[in-house]
C-alpha cells in the first residue's frame, strides 16, 4: 500500500511528454507525442525528450523551424531527477540558494538555477497532483544532484517512488497518459486539453485549421471510480449506462488515496451531457463482472488544482 507520499522522487531516462495538434502529414489535429520545450530565455528553447519517438520528433520540428534555430537530441546529456510532494518546495530550498516561492518560480516555467555543486534547469510541474518540479542536470551531475536531494530529504519523509506509484497518482488526479489516454485518434477536444491550445497566437500552428472546424465533439474525457474498494481498473473496461455502452475506461489503477480503483474513461458526448453538472452513476465490466462505478467531469483527487500550488 502506498499512501499519498510527502515527497517522492522519480528518475527516469526520458523526460514527460506534451500533447500538440499535430495531425500527422494530413494536419487532423489529433494528438500526437511532442517536444515539450521550455524558454529560460528568449534565445535559447533546450527541448525535453519524449520517451521513445525522438527521430520523428526531431524531424517534424526541424521542418518548422525558422533558418536560425537548430534541432539536436540532448537525452544523453540530461538527467531527470523529478521531487514532488507537499514538502517539495522546502526540499528545493536546501539544495539550491535560489527564491522558490510562487512569484520567483511560478507553476509551468522553467529556470536555470544553482543547485548542488553545479546549475540546472529546474521545471515547476506535476505528474502526481503535488507541487512539483523536475531538475535536469548534466549527466556528470545527476549522481551529485540525486545525493543531495536524498541527504536533504531524509528528515522530510521523502521516498523513492516508481512508476506504479506514479501511474496510481496521476490517475488518482486524471492526468492522461501518451498512448491509452491520448493519441493520433483522440483530438484535443476530446482529450479534455483545450486549454493547451492557444487561441491568441497568430501562427497557423500544425493542425490549427482542424482544431477550429471542429463543432461538436461526438467524445469526451471523462473520470470514473469504482465505487467496490476491491474490484481493479486496468484499461479497455466497457462503459455503460442503463445497460447500454457508452464508452471505454482507457486507463486506469488503484487509488490509495481515494480508498478505489480510477482511471481515465472516453464517452460518448450525447450521454454525458449533464455531467459538468453532477456526476452519473455507471457500470463498469471488468472481466465479466459488472461494478457499479461513478462517472464524473472532474478528477477524484483536488480537483481545484489547488496542491499544485
Amino acid at each position: 500500500m502506498l499512501p499519498r507520499l510527502p515527497i517522492g522522487i522519480v528518475r527516469s531516462r526520458y523526460g514527460e511528454t506534451s500533447t500538440g495538434c499535430s495531425g500527422g502529414s494530413a494536419g487532423e489535429g489529433r494528438g500526437a507525442p511532442e517536444d515539450t520545450p521550455e524558454r529560460p530565455s528568449d534565445s535559447t528553447s533546450p527541448p525535453t525528450a519524449d520517451r521513445g519517438d525522438n527521430p520523428k520528433s526531431n524531424t517534424a520540428a526541424a521542418l518548422r523551424l525558422p533558418r536560425a534555430a537548430a534541432v539536436f537530441d540532448a537525452t544523453s546529456g540530461l538527467a531527470t531527477i523529478a521531487v514532488m510532494g507537499p514538502r517539495s518546495r522546502e526540499l528545493m530550498t536546501r539544495i539550491s540558494p535560489a527564491e522558490w516561492g510562487d512569484e520567483a518560480h511560478p507553476y509551468s516555467r522553467a529556470r536555470e538555477v544553482e543547485i548542488a555543486s553545479g546549475h540546472a534547469l529546474v521545471l515547476r510541474t506535476s505528474f502526481v497532483g503535488e507541487l512539483g518540479y523536475e531538475i535536469y542536470p548534466s549527466a556528470d551531475l545527476a549522481v551529485d544532484v540525486y545525493d543531495a536531494v536524498v541527504r536533504a530529504g531524509d528528515d522530510l519523509g521523502l521516498v523513492h517512488a516508481g512508476y506504479h506509484a506514479l501511474d496510481s497518482l496521476r490517475c488518482e488526479k486524471g492526468y492522461r497518459h501518451l498512448g491509452h489516454d491520448i493519441g493520433p485518434g483522440v483530438g484535443p477536444a476530446e482529450a479534455g486539453l483545450m486549454f493547451a491550445v492557444s487561441k491568441r497566437k497568430k501562427v497557423d500552428f500544425v493542425g490549427r485549421a482542424a482544431v477550429e472546424r471542429v463543432r461538436q465533439r461526438l467524445w469526451r474525457t471523462a473520470f470514473v471510480r469504482l465505487d467496490d474498494p476491491r474490484a481493479l481498473l486496468h484499461h479497455d473496461e466497457p462503459v455503460l449506462q442503463n445497460g447500454r455502452r457508452i464508452g471505454r475506461v482507457t486507463s486506469g489503477a488503484y487509488g490509495w488515496t481515494i480508498g478505489g480503483a480510477c482511471g481515465v474513461a472516453l464517452v460518448e458526448e450525447r450521454e454525458t451531457l449533464w455531467l459538468d453538472e453532477d456526476p452519473i452513476q455507471i457500470t463498469v465490466t471488468c472481466g465479466k463482472t459488472p461494478v457499479p462505478a461513478t462517472l464524473s467531469a472532474k478528477p477524484f483527487y483536488d480537483p481545484s488544482g489547488s496542491r499544485l500550488r
